[in-house]
């Protein structure tokens, strides 16, 4: 499980996440220590991306972008189209499950990819839907989010940098879910 933490402030972008990953349906905690890469934060041409959920996503996507990064993700909408350009090659070259079960409700097929990406552009959320949101001052996801939104909510108007909000919110979520833990990997951009 994970926690991944976005702040935009002043000219300062920055990403943090936890870096426990579990295995075994969350019976076995690999920490930090035990792993040679315990980030979940991938970093290509002027964005990171942070994810959550299954690890092997990461490992898809780091495989996709090194054979095709895209050439401009400034907005919800250039995001999309990169995703939907890659949908078919992500199902038929990577397996990744698009079947929606036997929920109905959903009107299109899953790509089983939560993230946070942030560029100099901004804050990006993508759901595994392809629905992409854009935040103007911060946002978190993963199983802490909660912990960690309240965090933000509290220390973004403080005099903090956007690196140190992020942080700080990630930690929080470490102290109070069980399913994060330090330590907490920050990366920051400078927007132009």
């Amino acid at each position: 499980m994970t926690i991944i933490t976005a702040v935009q402030k002043n000219y300062e972008v920055a990403i943090a996440c936890d870096t426990l990953v579990t295995r075994n349906g969350g019976a076995i905690k690999s920490l930090a220590e035990y792993q040679s890469a315990a980030s979940k934060l991938l970093h290509f041409g002027d964005s990171i991306l942070g994810f959550t959920g299954s690890y092997a996503v990461k490992q898809i996507f780091t495989d996709l972008l090194k054979r095709n990064e895209p050439t401009s993700l400034g907005s919800a909408g250039e995001i999309f189209r990169w995703l939907l350009s890659n949908q078919a090659s992500l199902k038929s070259e990577y397996f990744m499950k698009t079947d929606n079960g036997n929920d109905k409700r959903q009107p299109t097929e899953s790509q089983w990819l939560y993230a946070l990406l942030v560029n100099v552009h901004g804050i990006f959320v993508i759901t595994a839907y392809r629905e992409v949101s854009e935040f103007s001052k911060f946002w978190a996801i993963g199983s802490g989010d909660r912990f960690a939104l309240g965090a933000l909510e509290v220390l973004y108007d403080r005099d903090l940098s956007a690196a140190e909000i992020a942080r700080q919110a990630a930690l929080a979520a470490t102290k109070f879910h069980p399913e994060c833990a330090e330590p907490v990997i920050v990366k920051s951009i400078i927007k132009k």
